[in-house]
């Protein structure tokens, strides 16, 4: 199915024009190529000018079946110049059988022609003696590029001549070929015994690797050889690993990096407006979302909002006047480096529609109610990024890397998704395990934490209400998490008395410690936090936020307060160990307590509870 929708984008991405007017992808037999230069042959053959090539990328005749990892092989009516004009930044012996290759191949296909322009360039090879002397100019630039050719006083290049297209459509018919059922199109065709590699996959060879390829005995049945063991039309290779090429190419729009998975998504529908809404709405889903400095009030941020304002409230993403149809159907590949080939880490074939219930259904189990403005939606991309280690830069930056992110993490995160079935049960254990080392809570981190929680809990019937832990809660008896929202206070009474500006803070010495083993700990917190509280009540304190003595002492009577009552509460002991579990739900009270409350002042609540906001 994975082939068969991608050559199906084929044909849809063959009819879309780039702004240079050529299709979104080339025509079969064709690929597009980084183009600099254009050596100009008047007819009898003689080098007239050189010029450079604005357009950038041409379509170019391209045999899909070749491949220059190994040996000399030459292109048709165009080269690197290496085989083309026998130049190279650092000519070798190979430089000279490369250009005799090129000249070789040329002469193969073209030497029965009668038009004009490809007689001409068999002339030039007959004249040309590979010296950088013999260029007019663009010498040194030009060396070591890739090149084609123009007959002059024709506006096009000798490959898109009709004699040249039909020469190369020819050659490609002829190959020896076995014949047989398509898996992609079901009709008897040429089939494929080797497909094209693809490049863009992060951490695949730079060569290029493939997603079917069968190179070993034991993964050949029946006396079969090769692609004949999975049978793809020549035409169906072509058209599906062109569309992955075009999917995975540099800063593609529809290719996001999910854990090792680079993954690319596309949509299917009639309609071309359709179809491209459909994917710009799924990338603001999958991407992570601009920073508040890139925000502004554009036409696209103004779609991009409404879009996620209607997946948000659980809304159907149906839209006359953004083209979108909940119906419209989806695919998402996440693909990963497996050597010398590709591995599949997920496929979805979808809706529309099941994508936007499936967010919705995510960020209401991220969502937790917090005094500040609403900051962007998080992306899945953003969403795996918190469970890498976070480290700070020379700024003091907290950073994250997708290098330090499980694959397989990444992957069953997606999956869970997409599905809405259980989040990966490692997600949990390893957001434990990165707070309690980096000691780095924010919003996004525990947000993660209380979705796995409260789904885990809907699906196992055990949720009461659909709101539990959207909001701090001082009648849970949960002893967890009354436990973070002790710790939380009893952070707030060192802040309020010792500022703000302390090297290390109770949070950054004792909250992994404390939460996995309360017992050990909070008796000493607790008996530390009575010397802050009472230099709060004779007035003394350091933070910015609090005003002058009669100030302090009130926030000192009203932390004193918070502080016995949640003590008060573990009459019957402290618990000497707690689960993951239990582990998540006292990082949600603490987060929620220090964080997420409302502002009280006679609480001890001050500017230093504001989360910061310095992560990426």
């Amino acid at each position: 199915m994975i082939l068969q929708a991608l050559s199906n984008a084929y044909e849809r991405f063959s009819r879309e024009k780039l702004v240079n007017g050529k299709p979104r992808v080339p025509p079969y037999g064709y690929s597009y190529e980084r183009i600099a230069y254009a050596l100009v042959l008047d007819e009898a053959g003689k080098l007239v000018d050189i010029e450079s090539v604005a357009a950038g990328d041409l379509d170019v005749p391209s045999d899909p079946t070749i491949t220059r990892a190994f040996g000399i092989k030459s292109m048709f009516l165009w080269d690197k110049t290496a085989y083309a004009l026998g130049l190279a930044p650092q000519v070798r012996a190979r430089t000279a059988e490369e250009h005799e290759a090129f000249k070789k191949w040329q002469r193969a296909l073209i030497a029965d022609s009668k038009d004009a322009g490809l007689c001409a360039l068999l002339r030039f090879l007959d004249v040309w003696k590979s010296l950088p002397a013999e260029l007019p100019r663009y010498r040194d630039e030009l060396i070591g590029t890739n090149i084609v050719f123009r007959l002059d006083g024709d506006a096009g290049y000798l490959h898109d001549r009709a004699a040249a297209r039909e020469v190369w459509l020819r050659h490609l018919q002829a190959k020896p070929a076995h014949l047989g059922p398509c898996l992609i199109k079901g009709e008897q065709a040429r089939i494929a015994l080797t497909h094209p590699t693809l490049g863009g996959v992060r951490g695949a060879q730079s060569s290029g690797a493939a997603i079917v390829s069968f190179n070993q005995k034991a993964f050949t049945s029946y006396g079969k050889d090769q692609g004949a063991n999975a049978p793809v039309s020549e035409h169906g290779a072509f058209a599906y690993t062109t569309t992955l090429k075009e999917l995975l190419r540099k800063d593609g729009p529809q290719k996001v990096q999910i854990g090792d998975a680079t993954t690319v998504y596309w949509a299917e529908a009639a309609d071309a407006k359709e179809a491209a809404a459909a994917e710009r709405t799924v990338g603001y889903l999958f991407q992570p979302p601009p920073s508040v400095a890139q925000l502004d009030a554009s036409e696209t941020d103004r779609l991009r909002n409404e879009a996620m304002d209607l997946v948000e409230n659980g809304r159907p993403l149906d839209s006359a006047e953004l083209h979108l149809k909940p119906g419209t159907r989806f695919y998402i590949l996440g693909l990963s480096p497996n050597a010398a080939r590709l591995s599949v880490r997920f496929w979805e074939a979808t809706t529309l529609g099941a994508i936007g219930q499936a967010f919705h259904q995510h960020w209401q189990d991220l969502h937790m109610v917090q005094p500040a403005a609403r900051g962007p939606r998080p992306s899945v991309a953003s969403c795996a990024l918190m469970t890498a280690p976070a480290r700070r830069n020379t700024s003091g930056q907290v950073k994250f890397s997708f290098d330090d992110v499980s694959p397989l993490l990444a992957g069953e995160l997606m999956r869970a998704i997409l599905s809405g079935g259980r989040y990966p049960g490692a997600l949990l254990a390893n957001l434990v395990m990165r707070i309690r080392a980096d000691h780095h809570l924010n919003r996004l981190r525990v947000s993660l934490i209380k979705a796995v929680i409260v789904r885990t809990m809907r699906i196992d019937g055990r949720l009461a209400t659909e709101d539990y832990l959207v909001r701090t809660d001082p009648d849970d008896p949960n002893p967890a998490r009354r436990l973070g929202r002790l710790f939380a206070v009893l952070e707030r009474a060192q802040l309020a008395a010792l500022g703000e500006n302390l090297n290390a803070t109770i949070k950054d010495k004792y909250i992994g410690s404390a939460a996995a083993t309360p017992a050990q700990v909070f008796t000493f917190l607790v008996k530390n936090a009575q010397h802050h509280t009472a230099r709060l009540r004779r007035g003394h304190a350091d933070a910015d936020w609090i005003e002058d003595p009669k100030h302090a002492r009130r926030v000192g009577m009203g932390l004193e307060r918070d502080i016995a009552r949640l003590w008060g509460s573990f009459n019957n002991g402290l618990p000497s160990q707690l689960s993951t579990t239990d582990q998540g739900l006292f990082f949600v009270g603490y987060y929620q307590e220090r964080f997420g409350g409302k502002a009280d002042e006679d609480a001890g609540d001050g500017p230093a509870s504001q989360e910061p906001n310095n992560e990426e």
